[in-house]
């Protein structure tokens, strides 16, 4: 991770909220028009309405998949969740801390926000050595914040998983159950937001004036490689201390 200049911060990036991107496809080589000439697209950060919007869809897309899901005869049911009874008990409190790892990491985020924070900057005229010795918490910052998180993330996960051990096995198969459907359901919300954002954001012009999609169905419908791409490009906009880097 690359360490943290406060000295070497560009404030002008925040308004740099657009970006051209020149689409590949599936062995790397640039997509062209017919003229023979790189396609290229603009993508912007979408602003609240569209936002909105894109969570609205995606929360809808995500309660669709769980209805689905709870239900014992629909395809994805079938295809998505496993008989639990089959796996063996080891296997079982694994797979159940598998699916959960990603919410309990957003927690312990959450939980050390307070803690994480950036050393507070001396005064402008105070002794040299104490500048330079902020400067060098201000560097050592990102690993210090990445061990914390990781410390933390995995006394969590050995708790949790002595609790669900300790659970009767039917519990393990019922929240084996649950905590997969969340987590398909999770996916499945990102994916449609992300896809929301991307029509939202793209555009054919360099001026944010004409959508590169007709629609949202031509937007979904893109080959994996080139939304992933699109996706990508998007997220990248996201500020950041990295993205305020010179």
């Amino acid at each position: 991770m690359q360490s943290i200049d406060k000295n070497d911060v560009n404030i002008s990036r925040l308004f740099n909220w657009g970006r051209e991107i020149i689409l590949v496809d599936q062995y790397g080589s640039k997509i062209t028009t017919e003229d023979g000439e790189p396609l290229k697209l603009y993508i912007r950060i979408v602003g609240d309405s569209e936002l909105n919007r894109a969570r609205v869809a995606a929360l809808r897309a995500s309660a669709e998949l769980r209805k689905k899901l709870h239900e014992e005869d629909s395809d994805e049911r079938v295809a998505l969740v496993p008989d639990a009874q089959f796996i063996e008990d080891e296997n079982l409190v694994e797979a159940i801390l598998g699916n959960e790892i990603r919410s309990i990491a957003a927690d312990v985020v959450r939980s050390l926000e307070s803690k994480l924070v950036l050393p507070v900057e001396p005064k402008s005229d105070a002794p040299l050595e104490d500048l330079e010795k902020h400067q060098e918490e201000i560097d050592a910052w990102p690993e210090k914040r990445t061990q914390q998180i990781s410390e933390e993330l995995a006394r969590r996960l050995g708790k949790e998983r002595e609790r669900i051990s300790k659970l009767s096995r039917q519990k393990q198969e019922q929240l084996f159950e649950k905590v997969l459907i969340n987590s398909y359901c999770e996916d499945e919300m990102q994916k449609v937001f992300n896809e929301w954002c991307v029509y939202f954001g793209t555009y054919a012009d360099p001026d944010y004036k004409d959508r590169a999609f007709e629609d949202f169905g031509q937007c979904q419908n893109l080959p994996k490689d080139i939304k992933e791409q699109l996706f990508e490009a998007y997220n990248s906009l996201d500020l950041s201390l990295d993205f305020l880097k010179k």
